[in-house]
């Protein structure tokens, strides 16, 4: 069931360039999982390929895979369900405003398309926006005696690179590269209003830069291939 916080959802509304009122988002959600009874985090409207707009649906594909319409969100009749709700939802908004809004207009016109998304992705690209590169480097002073070399974040998940192979194995062993993973879940909690992020959904890879360069030739594309 939907568990946000008002805030959230009113920032990623503002930087999402939205008119609507956050709580509009927060209600259609708490719909769509009341209906389909998926676990909705939460949902916002984006731009979509012109003329169109998207409403963009958050759902937690390995909490609710078993589930028969966490692959159809996106179809009718499905869509055209969801798109019923944020259609009831606007007009009684707009009935409590003077003017009204052509974002109504998009319904009626039918150029807003239901996109269902993954949350585990989204919620690692919201937090990956939220970190800086004077973040990271703060953080990798924090263990420079570990000699950890440098952090490379790939579809979101986090390579620690420590100077050579022995480091790989000494830090295992010692505890220190759990320490890491710790000390990155505790950088990345401000970030995550859901709570998300554990040391076993986090992915965190290590690995060494003497082994990017023997087995990669230093070559990022070779590497991530």
């Amino acid at each position: 069931m939907f568990c946000g916080s008002p805030l959230y959802h009113l920032t990623k509304s503002i930087r999402r360039g939205e008119v609507l009122p956050a709580v509009l988002f927060e209600s259609l959600a708490k719909k769509i999982s009341a209906h389909f009874g998926l676990n909705v985090y939460y949902a916002f409207l984006g731009d979509d390929k012109p003329p169109g707009k998207a409403l963009n649906v958050v759902v937690d594909f390995q909490r609710d895979q078993s589930h028969p319409h966490i692959y159809t969100l996106d179809q009718s009749p499905d869509a055209d369900v969801i798109l019923g709700f944020l259609k009831e939802l606007m007009e009684s908004d707009m009935a409590t405003r003077k003017e009204k809004e052509s974002s109504l207009t998009l319904i009626a016109e039918n150029n807003i398309r239901v996109k269902a998304h993954d949350f585990a992705y989204c919620a690692r690209a919201e937090a990956d926006e939220q970190l800086s590169a004077q973040n990271l480097l703060t953080f990798r002073q924090q263990f420079r005696s570990a000699r950890l070399e440098d952090i490379v974040r790939d579809a979101h998940c986090p390579y620690f690179f420590y100077q050579s192979d022995h480091d790989v194995r000494v830090n295992r062993e010692n505890g220190t590269s759990q320490r890491i993973v710790d000390a990155y879940l505790r950088m990345l909690r401000p970030h995550d209003p859901f709570g998300y992020f554990t040391a076993e959904n986090l992915g965190a890879r290590f690995d060494s830069i003497e082994s990017f360069k023997r087995d990669f030739s230093g070559n990022w594309y070779y590497y991530f291939k």
